[in-house]
């Protein structure tokens, strides 16, 4: 995802990444799956956090980004408890696959507010 691309645009990819990593039964096609995800999550991550960044008041960044660093360091946390659980009753594939497939409708979902994010931040 190019600078020019929406972060929405980069989630999306992601989750469809690693929707087709969780269906997938070659290795090979995995790993290139796996390398899709490391790249289009850094880029999503960048864009997100200099959106952040870019949309708070110099006198509230500090407090906007450490809330940004909790929720994107304690999120992916509680999520791999959940999906540990899962795996252990289903295993490891169909909770990978229902997980990207949320994060797919959700990322979908907000391309269709991305217009009314914009406005909001100008």
């Amino acid at each position: 995802c190019s600078r020019d691309w929406s972060s929405d645009v980069c989630s999306s990819d992601l989750s469809a990444s690693v929707l087709a990593f969780a269906l997938v039964p070659s290795f090979w096609v995995g790993l290139g799956l796996l390398f899709a995800f490391g790249f289009t999550n850094t880029t999503s991550g960048i864009g997100t956090q200099s959106l952040v960044q870019a949309a708070v008041s110099d006198e509230l960044r500090g407090r906007v980004m450490s809330l940004y660093g909790v929720v994107f360091r304690g999120g992916p946390a509680f999520g791999a408890l959940i999906m540990g659980a899962l795996s252990d009753r289903f295993g490891l594939r169909a909770p990978v696959a229902a997980g990207a497939a949320l994060c797919l409708i959700v990322a979908l979902w907000a391309m269709t507010r991305r217009q009314r994010l914009l406005d909001s931040l100008r």
